[in-house]
């Protein structure tokens, strides 16, 4: 699973927006790191794990007829769906127009992107970059 990358000016994420997301995604993981250490970086793979995660989610939303499933709130004052109407529709292969006006975050969905990115992030909170390792 790749993650989209996103140049400086399509990050929309604030650091404490970003801290959020990242806190939700690994939120036993956060090591002594801050909202406002945060870097560019942070907040880009922040945005990419959300978009990811948003995305996923809808293409899961079809079968939640079938399969109830917690949807997850990301924690703070974040609005998911503020994020949504700024972010451009081309970034997501599921999502449509309707699915962003009330996104939710599958916790299958969570659980499985923390899963894939956690040494990436593991590798940040110990001190290294990522060096564009969440996009392979």
């Amino acid at each position: 699973m790749a993650l989209k990358r996103f140049l400086p000016q399509q990050v929309y994420l604030t650091k404490e927006q970003a801290w959020d997301v990242l806190r939700f995604f690994f939120p036993n993981a956060m090591g002594g790191l801050s909202s406002g250490s945060l870097t560019a970086a942070d907040c880009a793979f922040a945005q990419a794990l959300l978009v990811e995660a948003i995305d996923a989610s809808c293409n899961l939303g079809y079968v939640e007829a079938a399969f109830r499933s917690f949807a997850g709130k990301i924690p703070g004052a974040f609005s998911l769906a503020a994020f949504a109407a700024r972010a451009g529709l081309h970034w997501f292969k599921y999502a449509k127009a309707d699915d962003l006006k009330d996104p939710k975050i599958y916790e299958v969905v969570r659980l499985t992107l923390q899963r894939n990115f956690s040494t990436v992030w593991q590798l940040r909170v110990a001190g290294g970059g990522y060096v564009g390792a969440y996009d392979k």
